[in-house]
């Protein structure tokens, strides 16, 4: 599956291509200038990817318009479905907004978090020096995706207890009779308000901030969410509440792409997602990280409301 990799101006060579950077000076100030001028971007293709340059400089202001005609640009020369975007375009709006109309989709590290659930979970224990095996750790899930079940599964094998919070009790039912009928494990499902008071960790994957804020929580749990920025506005909780991770791993994978100095201005979690991303198999995604010898290295978090 074919990449795309949009970035900002480092330096003006950057819109030159190979050919153009062997002209006189004056004419590749001339070819810059035009393409400035046009907001053409530097496009350059890899045997699995493309990187996009944009015609913009990190501290350069850009007004809507300019940022909707060089989105506009990048679509009709880049038949791209998936897209990584440097740090500087993740905190531009107008690009994120103009990008999912062109339907690109950004990759923003949600997926990648999705295959790192029990890695969180191994890490957590480890480092408030507690034992994987007497966890209790709940999952606040809705949907039944063969991800979300393979999770439940893989975790459910490794803690003492795994609690399913949903409101849709039935979806999740045969989970409770697979892990019975063939590892004799027993895990419970439930929607009461009560069901998390003992779950030192929990997973939280489709649950909004507010619905998540009606149930009881353990006072000191962790709380994983997989998207950003969930406040928890429960008085009594003063635990950990994690929404982002780093990582790092041997970069096999991306080698060419530090060749054309994509690694400093962009997230290394969307880089590793963006090598690996691919439909197949849980499975497969799995051990695919295994043979990256991927690590977690540490987490970011809220803790009684304050930024850590």
């Amino acid at each position: 599956m074919k990449i795309g990799y949009i970035k900002q101006l480092e330096k003006a060579e950057d819109l030159l291509t190979e050919r153009q950077i062997q002209y006189a000076k004056i004419i590749q100030k001339m070819i810059y200038i035009i393409k400035k001028f046009f907001l053409i971007p530097n496009i350059i293709e890899l045997n699995d990817s493309i990187i996009i340059i944009l015609p913009l400089f990190e501290n350069e202001r850009i007004s809507e318009n300019k940022m909707k005609r060089i989105v506009k640009k990048i679509r009709k020369r880049a038949y791209i479905k998936n897209v990584a975007v440097s740090n500087f375009l993740l905190k531009e709006p107008h690009f994120q907004r103009f990008i999912n109309k062109n339907k690109m989709h950004i990759l923003d590290g949600t997926w990648l978090w999705s295959y790192m659930i029990l890695n969180l979970i191994k890490y957590v224990t480890s480092k408030k020096e507690k034992q994987i095996q007497k966890q209790e750790v709940a999952f606040l899930v809705k949907e039944s995706t063969e991800i979300n079940i393979q999770n439940i599964i893989e975790t459910a094998k490794n803690v003492k207890l795994v609690n399913i919070i949903t409101p849709y009790t039935e979806k999740f039912k045969m989970i409770e009779d697979y892990l019975y009928s063939t590892y004799g494990i027993i895990i419970h499902i439930t929607n009461s308000k009560k069901a998390l008071i003992r779950s030192n960790i929990i997973i939280n994957i489709d649950f909004s901030g507010k619905e998540l804020s009606k149930y009881s929580i353990l006072e000191k749990a962790v709380i994983l969410n997989k998207s950003r920025d969930i406040k928890i506005e429960t008085k009594k909780f003063t635990g950990i509440n994690c929404s982002t991770f780093k990582i790092k791993w041997n970069e096999q994978n991306i080698k060419e792409l530090k060749e054309h100095n994509i690694y400093n201005c962009f997230n290394k979690n969307i880089l590793y997602e963006s090598a690996i991303f691919r439909k197949d198999s849980y499975k497969n995604i799995i051990q695919q990280i295994e043979i990256d010898n991927v690590e977690i290295t540490r987490t970011y978090w809220y803790k009684w409301n304050n930024r850590r």
